[in-house]
Order: C-alpha cells, then structure tokens, then sequence
C-alpha cells in the first residue's frame, strides 16, 4: 500500500508539472521533515458499556516527505506527501472493564513499548482562489515573496494510516488475580488504522514586511471512514473494525522567509482531531457482536525548503 501510494503521488505530480507547461501557471516544490506526537485511541463497546481502550501513544516521530502546489489561473492544486521512519519512542496501555454492573471498575491493565513500523499521510486539494490582494504589476514586480496574497476554497482527499506494535511490557489482571510480565515475548498485539476522509476547507497566504509570509488552513471532513485492524499475537486472535463518521479537523500555519521569490524556508505546525469513529467490529472474520470505535489526536511541527519551479 506505500510503494503504490508513494508512486501513485509521485506520477500525478510529474502529470501536473509537465502540463503545466501548457498554460500561465506557477509551480512550487517543498521538500520537508517534521516531529510528530499524538495518540490513536482503539475502543471496543457493548451497547454503551466500555468494554475496552487502547492507548497508542506516539511520541517525538521524524516524518520525511514533500509538498507540491500548482496554481493555474484561478485555480490551486496540490499535493502532500509524508512517510515516518520506523521508531522504537512511545507506549501502548490497555484497559479492559468487563463487568456492566461495576462500568468503573478496571478489570485487566497491562503496559508494553510501543513500535511504530508505518508512518504514510497523503493528501490531494484541489481549490478555487477566491481573493487576490493587490494589483497584478505589483504582485509582478516583487522582488521577495514567492507566493501572492490569496484565499482559496479547496475539496481535499486525505488518507493517512499506522502500523503499531505492543512489545513485552507487563500486565495486572484483577479478575484472575494475575500479574506478570511479556518480557519472554516479542510482539504481544499490533494495530493498523487506515483513515480516508473527504474535506473541504480554507487556505489564505498573506506577505508582509519584505520578506515574510504567514500561511493558514482550516479544514473539516464530511466523510470519514476508517479500517482498523488489531491483532492479539498470543491468543491468534485479529478483530477488524469498520467504523465511520463525518468529522475529521484539521488546521496548519506556516511562517515563511522568503530568500527571494524563488526560495523560502518554512516553519510550521499542524494540528489534527479525529473525534470517535464507530461501526461493525470483527473476530477472526465473523461478527463479533461488539461495536469497535477509535479517534486520534495528533500534532507535528516541521521545516521545509520552497522552491519555486515555474
């Protein structure tokens, strides 16, 4: 699924560069790394009884990729791009409350070191400027912002999926009075969440001063769906969630220092909230009975370099 979404992106953005060299267009090209911390939650429910959580919690994640932007006329595509190293920082915990009667009390707990193998986020805009600030001689002549003045409407696809695993750690199971440690054992549980969303939102770029430049976007999905799937290595056990809702947030800024009207270093943040998605939940391949559920909360700063191509 990477290499295909890594060369997929890759022809798509060669298609739109040469082509636009048959119309009026500008072209920009940013390569970037980035640090990125956050959590996916995994829920299991009865009804509305948590049956189950787990925590899987991210942390200090180098992300490597490239953003692409084509603007023709009055239109704006582009393109996003990022793919995290593999990476031994962060923590899973679960939680397990078995009894209806008694929904605060804990019933199994258990801590491993968290892996995570899979880092992939891709995104494709395309949007309509809405605004130009100042006039078209003046937004020729100058001498160092890359990027014109403008606010733009844009329709996004996002996709954006993880690969975790639960290594050793240990374990306090009340209901058997059991404690322990997985210190024997290599991978107790692995987690794959794949989110696809549909968006739309707002992007606007404003200069000031002679050489700076702010950029924002705010955007939020009216369709999100998600495949999760988890699975238990000790016991053989894979449970598969197809969950779904409507929202998905998700706001950048940018802070730019234009060297010249073809180069620019860029220093930004994002932010991204999944509220709780749920569905149909799976065990080894029939329907457990159970709802499945997750959300995420992630948010990553990072540096790029903009080049202006065209």
């Amino acid at each position: 699924m990477k290499k295909q979404i890594l060369k997929y992106s890759v022809l798509i953005t060669l298609f739109f560069f040469f082509g636009s060299f048959a119309f009026s267009s500008t072209v920009y090209f940013s390569p970037k790394v980035g640090l990125k911390n956050g959590i996916v939650r995994e829920y299991v429910f009865d009804n509305n009884h948590k049956l189950s959580q787990l925590d899987w919690n991210v942390q200090n994640q180098i992300d490597f990729g490239f953003e692409t932007d084509f603007f023709v006329e009055n239109l704006y595509f582009g393109f996003d791009f990022s793919v995290g190293l593999y990476n031994f920082s962060g923590f899973m915990e679960d939680r397990d409350w078995f009894y209806s009667s008694k929904p605060d009390e804990l019933t199994r707990f258990s801590s491993h070191d968290l892996i995570v193998t899979q880092n992939l986020d891709f995104s494709f805009d395309f949007g309509i400027i809405l605004s130009l600030k100042g006039d078209k001689s003046k937004r020729q002549l100058s001498k160092n912002h890359g990027l014109e003045n403008y606010i733009s409407a844009f329709f996004q696809f996002n996709f954006y999926s993880y690969n975790f695993e639960g290594v050793k750690g240990w374990y306090d199971y009340k209901d058997k009075n059991e404690t322990g440690t997985f210190e024997d054992y290599g991978k107790v549980i692995s987690y794959n969440p794949n989110f696809t969303s549909l968006m739309l939102g707002v992007e606007g770029n404003f200069n000031f001063w002679d050489n700076f430049s702010i950029k924002t976007v705010i955007a939020t999905s009216f369709l999100t769906k998600g495949i999760c799937i988890d699975n238990h290595w000790l016991s053989k056990t894979e449970f598969i969630d197809s969950i779904e809702g409507n929202l998905f947030l998700k706001g950048i800024l940018e802070l730019s220092y234009n060297f010249n009207r073809k180069n620019a270093l860029v220093f930004g943040g994002k932010v991204e909230k999944l509220p709780i998605l749920k569905g149909v939940s799976y065990q080894n391949g029939m329907l457990s009975g159970a709802i499945g559920g997750a959300d995420s909360f992630f948010y990553e700063f990072y540096l790029s370099y903009r080049i202006r191509m065209l």
